[in-house]
């Protein structure tokens, strides 16, 4: 489980995980967190940066 204030740290974490397990694609990792208010470009960089 993770929190945070804003819910950025944990929808990080959220998404990533989806990304990495396969329920998600990459490319939307940036227009979710658009549509909840928040900013998940570090979640795309460190998927960038890890091969994915």
């Amino acid at each position: 489980m993770a929190h945070c204030k804003t819910g950025t740290r944990a929808a990080t974490l959220y998404a990533i995980g989806e990304v990495l397990d396969g329920r998600l694609q990459k490319d939307a990792v940036a227009p979710l967190g658009q549509s909840v208010g928040l900013d998940l470009s570090g979640a795309v960089k460190w998927l960038d940066g890890h091969g994915h």
